[in-house]
Parts: structure tokens; C-alpha cells; sequence
């Protein structure tokens, strides 16, 4: 069986990408931005300036929804339990009791005209909501009415200060509150002081299992629960900003704007990753959103793009006992120049050595491999990131990055 590209994820499976393409399902020819594009069950939401757009077939069908009660620009969704709220972005939080058909306004919402709404996510019961100039709001009433909630966050509350990409981790939610991070542990009740953390004004943020990622120009983690941060991704150039993440639990993905970055995928949980663009006619992307068949990113020029998780990737559970018992790969020198030598820590049985580039083109494949250690010749490849699949009579066994300078 031909490897394409194998990568360890978080939950110890091993993923093949494929020569999928992304399908246009949406298109306006507006030059609007859709955002967002939300999904739950078949059904799809999608915004743009004109209104909310529902798909109740996985895109293939939509309807303008007229009953949106005068909701303005919306800016992020999220699904609580059976409810759906929208954040508007100066008209307050929407709730739809209806899986997005009707939508009613918030009983009482004192920061009309005042102030942009910027994300929304639950914490507990509770809905924690960022917002312009008043900074945070909780709603403990599935976002009937809202008060704020400031207490701890250090400077006071004024203009200079702004809170953006919230994130809940089990019990602790998390936000940036100009380049600090805080954290509630009673859902919105108080904040402590965590630390510095990277700039994502204009990013995203995501829960992955017990890691939190955010990202803008480059993505960063944090394993302590925003504690600490690392830089674990570095967009290609300093106009691409990461615009979107989701997950389906196995692979992450991040849609990115303004530069040649397109749709990124992770299979080893945010350590690497590749771009899997064919078939977008843009790489100007909005918004990313995943069900349990399709990934759906909106693009700018009113455009939404589907492409088939089935397509993506197929994949094999391995527990993570069985992984180490399989292989104790080492690989020196890396970064290189000229030579690889692999490591295996035993002697493969009809092994195979695969290398692709960045695009996921294969550039060397090797079978037969029946050593402890092989010496992988360089000198031929250009200069850039690859990556590596060991595999033994065609079951996976490991995976890697290759830095060659």
C-alpha cells in the first residue's frame, strides 16, 4: 500500500492523506468574506454581509434565513446543549431554539452602539463573552441577559486594554487581556494573573484535550493551561494570519488569510504542518468549521469550500503501548546537510523508509529495509522541511520532521 503521508496524532492514530480536492458549494461572487461558517449535525450556518445563510444538507442546499429579529453583523456561533447563540456584533447575543431557522434577541442588552462583540464561549453553565471597552460579559441564563465581569483583571478596564481570544479547558477559561493572559476557574466570576502570552487580536484559539492553541501570525501552545506558551508554528510571511481552528479529535486544521497559506493540517497535534489546498480557487480564507463528514472553510470572495474528511484522510488506530513497543526511532544529525542516519532500535522486517516535501509530494521511498540502521543520502534534495513515514511490512511504525539546510 502506497504511503502518501503518515503522521502521529495527539490519540495515537496514524493518518494517509489523499489527492482530495476542495468543492466550491457556496458562491455569491459578492467579494464578501464568509464568516463564520459554523457547523452542527448535516446542518451548516453561514454568514456574509447580506445575512445568515443555513444548509440543512451539508452544503448543498442553502436559504437566506429572514427571521434573524435584526441581528447585525455576527462574529462568532457556538452550540450550548440544544441552544444556538450568535455574538452580533453590536446588537448583543442571539439565541436560536430551532437549529438556526428563527432567532430571538437578548432580553436586555445595555452595550448596544457602544461596543464590538468579539467571541463567546461556555464556561461551566455559564456563557463568558468578550466585548470592546467593557471587556468581559457572563451570562448565567443562556444569554438572556448579561453583566460584567471584571473583577481581577489588572489594569482597570479602559480603552487600552481589550480581551480577545477566549478558551475553555475543562473547568478553567482562559483570555487574552492585551498581552496577558488570565484565567477564571468560577466561570467568569473573578480573573487571576497568568502571565504574558502571544498577541492574537486578530487570530483564533482552540482547545485540543488538556492544550490550548493560539494563533495570528504563528500558532502557539501552552500544555499548563495558559501558563506558559510556546511558538510551535511561524507563518510563511508576516501578512498570513491564522483566521480559524477546529478539530475533529484526531487532526487540527487552521484556515489562514492574506498569504499563500491556505488550509493548514496537523496530525501530530500542532507539532507540524502542511497545507492542503488543491482544488481553492483562493487562499483568502475567513473562517474553518468540521463535522463528522466534511471539513468547510468561507472564503472571501463569498465563496464556502468542502472537502470530505473520508477524502483527507483514512485511519488506523494504534495504541500508544503498542506504538513504543513497535520502535525507538532516533534520527541524527537534524536539522542536516548531506546525511540522515536512522536508528531504528532493532532490526526492521521488510521495512520502508518514505520522504515527502512540505506539499506532501513523495521525494524518496526505500523497501526492503532489513537493518537496525540506515544512512538516508541528502544531497540530491533542496533545502526546506520533509517529512518521514517508517513503515514494516506496510503497518505504520513512525513518523518525523527532516530539517534540511
Amino acid at each position: 500500500m502506497k504511503i502518501k503521508i503518515v503522521l502521529i496524532t495527539l490519540m495515537c492514530a496514524w493518518i494517509i492523506p489523499t489527492q482530495a480536492q476542495w468543492k466550491s458549494v457556496f458562491n455569491k461572487k459578492s467579494g464578501q468574506q464568509v464568516h463564520p461558517v459554523f457547523c452542527y449535525g448535516n446542518s451548516v450556518l453561514a454568514v456574509d454581509d447580506d445575512g445568515m445563510y443555513l444548509s440543512l444538507d451539508s452544503g448543498n442546499h442553502w436559504k437566506l434565513i429572514d427571521s434573524t429579529a435584526g441581528m447585525q453583523v455576527v462574529l462568532h456561533i457556538i452550540k450550548k446543549d440544544s441552544l444556538l447563540l450568535a455574538a452580533s456584533m453590536d446588537s448583543g447575543i442571539y439565541t436560536s431554539h430551532d437549529s438556526g431557522r428563527v432567532w430571538e434577541a437578548p432580553k436586555t442588552w445595555p452595550y448596544k452602539h457602544k461596543s464590538t462583540l468579539y467571541d463567546i464561549v461556555q464556561s461551566g453553565d455559564n456563557l463568558i463573552g468578550t466585548i470592546e471597552n467593557v471587556k468581559m460579559i457572563v451570562s448565567k441564563d443562556n444569554g438572556q441577559t448579561w453583566d460584567t465581569a471584571t473583577k481581577g483583571l489588572y489594569p482597570a478596564p479602559n480603552h487600552y486594554y481589550e480581551a480577545w481570544g477566549l478558551i475553555t479547558i475543562g473547568n478553567t477559561t482562559l483570555v487574552q487581556y492585551s498581552n496577558y493572559m488570565y484565567a477564571t476557574y468560577d466561570h467568569g466570576e473573578t480573573w487571576n494573573y497568568l502571565g504574558m502570552c502571544p498577541d492574537v487580536r486578530n487570530g483564533a484559539t482552540l482547545s485540543f484535550y488538556e492544550k490550548a492553541l493560539m494563533g495570528e501570525n504563528s500558532i502557539s501552545e501552552s500544555i499548563d493551561t495558559g501558563k506558559t506558551w510556546n511558538s510551535k508554528y511561524k507563518l510563511s510571511s508576516g501578512l498570513d494570519i491564522i483566521t480559524g481552528f477546529c478539530t475533529n479529535g484526531k487532526a487540527i486544521f487552521a484556515s489562514t488569510a492574506n498569504g499563500n497559506e491556505g488550509v493548514l493540517m496537523s496530525t501530530d497535534s500542532g507539532n507540524t504542518w502542511v497545507s492542503i489546498n488543491t482544488g481553492l480557487s483562493t487562499l483568502n480564507l475567513y473562517s474553518i468549521s468540521i463535522d463528522s463528514n466534511f471539513l468547510y472553510v468561507g472564503a472571501k470572495l463569498g465563496q464556502i469550500f468542502r472537502r470530505s474528511l473520508g477524502e483527507i484522510t483514512s485511519v488506523q488506530n494504534i495504541s500508544s503501548r503498542t506504538l513504543q513497543e513497535l520502535i525507538k526511532l532516533k534520527v541524527y544529525p537534524n536539522p542536516l546537510h548531506d546525511v540522515a542516519t536512522f536508528d531504528f532500535g532493532r532490526e526492521l522486517n521488510q521495512g520502508m523508509i518514505s520522504v515527502y516535501d512540505i506539499a506532501g509530494k513523495q521525494v524518496f521511498n526505500l523497501n526492503n529495509v532489513n537493518s537496525p540502521r540506515y544512512e538516508l543520502q541528502c544531497g540530491n534534495l533542496s533545502k526546506g522541511t520533509y517529512l518521514y513515514v517508517i513503515s514494516e511490512k506496510q503497518k505504520f511504525l513512525a513518523t518525523g520532521k527532516l530539517q534540511i539546510q
